[in-house]
């Protein structure tokens, strides 16, 4: 067989192993690939370092609003926008309209229930009422303070009202199922939402005892504007107003609540208070309305604010993550947890004789200090700031001047005063005790705060503090200062 070219230089020619490539050596597409990886490895570079060089110069605060369901997270977003953005709470104070009426209209269903479960009825619980049927007439108010047997009429009378209920909740968000019931949650942009869609394209009327409401307004379609809807539900609640007071001054009522055998949200007991003013035609929320009015959010929602700041021309950033607490919800705020500048975690400490919905053998506290525990000690957050707010301290005094005694919740607490100043001094050594034990190498500090952010010139005014400690700290970590 002849020799190949290739057997004459690689046996004959004395050169060809010093012009033949290295056995190593890439190939041509390997050295394009190799280039074209090192020019974008460049790029990112670059881009990190232009993004470092913009929050050099441009410095922005990421806090995360951590901690349980109902611990005070919206509240507390909802005063960062009072604080700074004032004009996106005017924009949305039509919408929170329906969350204050349903608010009532939750507190009075419970009201009901518990009364008929308590004392028993001859009749059973309000049926639910369909607001556009023309089957039902309510019967006519009774004269006079009800007593115990004119409680079921007036409850009877309250029958449109807890009608609306359900069709006013899905309107505002969705149902999901917790703890074996059905409750109502909002996702951020939840106040966008103006179109309300009647069950029927017919006309009909809500019934009332002063009369009926034209549910539809005159338009055909089906359809009317989410203010429609309002004002039926606010016409039907003026129409109530009258049993609803008397129905909440009942002394029957006030021996539940006594002995703790009807618990409402301190939400509802503000607005049944305030009926006469939140039934006048034309109402709107007022901050105070907005801040107190409830509604369990969930996912994740994001704000930004911007703040001048003594000492730099440009503007400031605050960027707000307010994260669901339910438990279901907790898995999700890891992701968060990157390039977080402060963590502000709410611990509702008023409730320690709670426990959560999701598990009836757990004490809110004692989860609250469990949730404290796994942020304090995570290797992720070891760079990032802790903002501490036992929340809810107005809560807290109103439970300890009604004699809920805390050693019956926490059995720790012992013997020591059933007093305000030694029960927050209490809770708070403990949560404090948990951040040094996890904490003992780090030189972060705790910003620790007793707080009601109910109370806006009280929160406002620490979240300037905080605000100032954080831009402090957040130089210094960047090395301008």
């Amino acid at each position: 067989m002849a020799p190949t070219a290739v057997d004459y230089m690689s046996s004959d020619d004395p050169f060809s192993q010093f012009i033949k490539p290295p056995a190593n050596e890439p190939s041509g597409d390997q050295q394009a690939e190799r280039l074209a990886s090192e020019l974008i490895d460049a790029q990112i570079a670059r881009e990190a370092e232009a993004r470092a060089e913009h929050r050099r110069h441009n410095p922005e605060l990421r806090l995360l609003l951590l901690g349980q369901a109902e611990s005070g997270k919206s509240t507390l977003l909802k005063q960062f926008q009072m604080l700074y953005a004032p004009h996106t709470l005017d924009a949305e104070r039509a919408a929170w309209r329906g969350v204050v009426f349903l608010n009532i209209i939750k507190a009075l269903r419970t009201i009901c229930e518990t009364h008929d479960f308590e004392y028993g009825s001859n009749n059973g619980t309000p049926a639910v009422y369909d607001p556009w049927s023309d089957a039902y007439t309510p019967p006519a108010s009774p004269k006079g303070t009800p007593g115990r047997d004119n409680l079921t009429t007036v409850k009877l009378h309250l029958a449109p009202l807890l009608g609306l209920e359900a069709t006013l909740a899905q309107r505002i968000g969705s149902g999901f199922n917790l703890a074996g019931r059905t409750e109502f949650c909002v996702r951020r942009g939840w106040q966008d939402n103006t179109q309300f869609t009647r069950p029927s394209s017919g006309k009909r009327k809500v019934r009332s005892r002063s009369g009926s409401v034209d549910a539809d307004r005159g338009i055909g379609n089906g359809k009317a504007p989410e203010s429609e809807l309002h004002l039926d539900v606010q016409t039907v609640l003026a129409d109530c107003r009258s049993d609803i007071q008397a129905l909440w001054a009942h002394p029957s009522l006030k021996v539940l609540v006594q002995r703790r055998r009807l618990r409402l949200e301190d939400a509802s007991i503000f607005f049944l208070d305030e009926l006469n003013r939140i039934t006048q035609p034309g109402y709107l929320p007022s901050d105070d309305d907005i801040l107190r009015a409830r509604i369990r959010t969930i996912g994740i929602s994001e704000w930004s604010f911007q703040f001048t700041y003594p000492g730099k021309k440009n503007l400031c950033n605050w960027r707000l993550f307010d994260v669901g607490g339910a438990r279901s919800q907790r898995a999700h705020w890891a992701p968060y947890f990157e390039d977080a500048t402060a963590i502000v975690f709410l611990a509702p400490i008023s409730a320690y004789d709670q426990y959560l919905e999701e598990d009836a053998r757990t004490n809110r506290i004692d989860d609250s200090l469990q949730l404290w525990t796994q942020i304090t000690s995570s290797p992720i957050l070891k760079e990032v700031h802790l903002v501490l707010f036992l929340n809810k301290c107005d809560v807290l005094r109103g439970k300890l001047a009604a004699g809920v005694k805390v050693k019956k919740y926490i059995t720790s607490y012992g013997d020591r005063p059933n007093e305000y100043a030694p029960v927050s001094h209490y809770f708070r050594a403990h949560f404090s005790q948990v951040f040094k034990r996890n904490n003992t190498d780090s030189k972060r500090e705790l910003y620790c705060h007793l707080t009601s952010v109910i109370d806006t010139q009280a929160t406002q005014s620490i979240i300037l503090s905080v605000r100032d400690g954080l831009f402090r700290a957040n130089l210094k970590h960047t090395g301008l200062i």
